[in-house]
């Protein structure tokens, strides 16, 4: 009885490996304008881990820019009528990688913005008419496209309904601007009783007066907590004369860098405390349980703070309601000025006399680049002593000159935390993200650590901007 073998052969024409890797370009076209997209069926599926998706987005992207390596084969037919259209794609293409490019993407991020959307268009039809034969693999992805504009549009009405004639209280989302320094701005707008949002959440803002387009939006991330106090317990550990700081409770609060583009133009409108109509979409982000935690550490740099602050409150009215069970909290902020400081200050002073006995609550404050002349321009309810060396403000808080010692902060944190579970939250450079990552390595958090009976530690890292 005899078996006959089949023999699998693999064609060596490099035509074959062309059109395979040209299928599998257009094939994968659908998948990158899922993730690609806001309001897509996925990212509602994962709401929360909206920039993940992104991330693969663009790793996809990549990807594909090496598979149009197949366009290779047919630079000796150029001249062909058939693949002007494949040409046109492929170079759109190429041109969308080098501007995707970090360097780029960072330094513009709104000439990328535009310029990826009209290449993405560009790419998407030239290669629908270059290759017809396998054109149900993009068409989708101008229904995808479609479907994610009117799934945002229907939420835009649904979050800003009071704009559009829906309801009572129209006109109450107006923001008000403040120019806190020359390179920050501060945006405060009434919470929608509809809105809620959880600690280091982002929401998309769309200011048609400021944007160049009327729907554009810019992300930030929310620097208030969705407080469930009422205002007489706020008020307590408030300064009466003062409003700010009840803002960061019952408000929506945006700290803004002023640079280039849409940012430059809000400083402008900033700087004459003016009023703009501003559409709310979100919140996105990853929702973060801090509740089974033991201690915490919070380390922010800059306009970080807007990540960190909101959690700091959510785990002093977490332990005030009984929701926590957290004993310990530490707030690590590094400004390069100390009249920086004037963003928040108050609210960190509030959040501090709100605290229950029940929760330590150590507030680390440090200057990098400031002069000792600048101290007399921090405003607390108790006068800066000394402008070198340490000053403490009030019980538990502290500001210092010079950079932190990460790396004593978090292992004094670590020892003290011993046969219990922490948490660092980290927003800032990479430079903090890093030596924080390097300090919480092996020796310290490793897996033999716990053995030993150190502390569980959890880390969550958050980058700056969205490019």
């Amino acid at each position: 009885m005899s078996k006959s073998l089949t023999r699998l052969t693999v064609p060596c024409d490099i035509s074959y490996w062309s059109n395979s890797a040209g299928t599998l370009l257009a094939s994968q076209f659908p998948l990158i304008t899922v993730l690609g997209a806001k309001d897509s069926p996925v990212s509602f599926r994962v709401c929360t881990l909206f920039l993940m998706l992104n991330v693969v987005h663009r790793m996809l992207a990549q990807t594909l820019f090496v598979l149009g390596v197949h366009a290779a084969r047919r630079i000796c037919y150029i001249n062909e009528t058939c693949l002007h259209t494949g040409w046109m794609a492929a170079l759109a293409f190429c041109v969308l990688f080098i501007v995707f490019l970090r360097p780029i993407r960072g330094k513009a991020y709104e000439f990328f913005f535009y310029t990826h959307m009209a290449l993405a268009l560009i790419t998407l039809g030239g290669a629908y008419y270059h290759t017809t034969t396998f054109g149900h693999y993009l068409w989708p992805c101008f229904l995808i496209w479609g479907l994610d504009r009117v799934i945002r549009a229907i939420r835009l009405v649904a979050f800003n309904h009071s704009y559009f004639g829906f309801g009572s209280g129209s006109g109450t989302l107006d923001a008000t601007t403040e120019l806190l320094t020359p390179h920050l701005v501060r945006i405060t707008l009434k919470r929608p009783p509809h809105f809620h949002w959880a600690p280091g959440q982002f929401a998309y803002l769309i200011t048609p007066g400021v944007s160049s387009l009327p729907f554009e939006g810019h992300p930030f991330t929310i620097a208030s907590y969705d407080s469930t106090m009422n205002a007489k317990e706020i008020t307590t550990g408030t300064e009466k004369s003062s409003e700010s700081p009840k803002s960061y409770w019952k408000e929506l609060v945006f700290l803004v860098n002023v640079r280039e583009g849409f940012t430059k133009r809000l400083g402008h409108v900033a700087a004459q405390k003016g009023t703009i109509k501003v559409f709310l979409d979100g919140p996105y982000g990853q929702r973060n349980d801090l509740s089974g935690f033991d201690s915490v550490v919070l380390i922010a740099g800059g306009t970080g703070v807007t990540y960190t602050l909101p959690i700091l409150l959510d785990v002093v009215e977490g332990v005030r309601s009984g929701r926590r069970t957290c004993s310990r909290v530490v707030f690590v902020w590094t400004v390069r000025d100390s009249r920086h400081f004037k963003w928040v200050l108050d609210v960190i002073n509030s959040a501090v006399k709100l605290a229950p006995s029940s929760l330590t609550v150590e507030i680390h404050l440090f200057v990098t680049g400031s002069s000792n002349t600048d101290w007399d321009t921090v405003s607390t309810d108790s006068k800066l002593e000394s402008p070198g060396g340490v000053s403490t403000l009030s019980a538990g808080l502290k500001v210092s000159l010079g950079r932190p010692s990460l790396d004593n902060i978090l292992k004094a944190e670590t020892e003290e935390a011993r046969g219990g579970s922490m948490c660092v939250a980290v927003c800032g450079s990479e430079s903090i993200a890093g030596t924080v990552r390097r300090t919480l390595g092996f020796s310290v958090a490793g897996p033999t650590s716990i053995m030993r009976g150190s502390a569980s530690i959890t880390l969550l890292v958050e980058s700056f901007g969205y490019a």
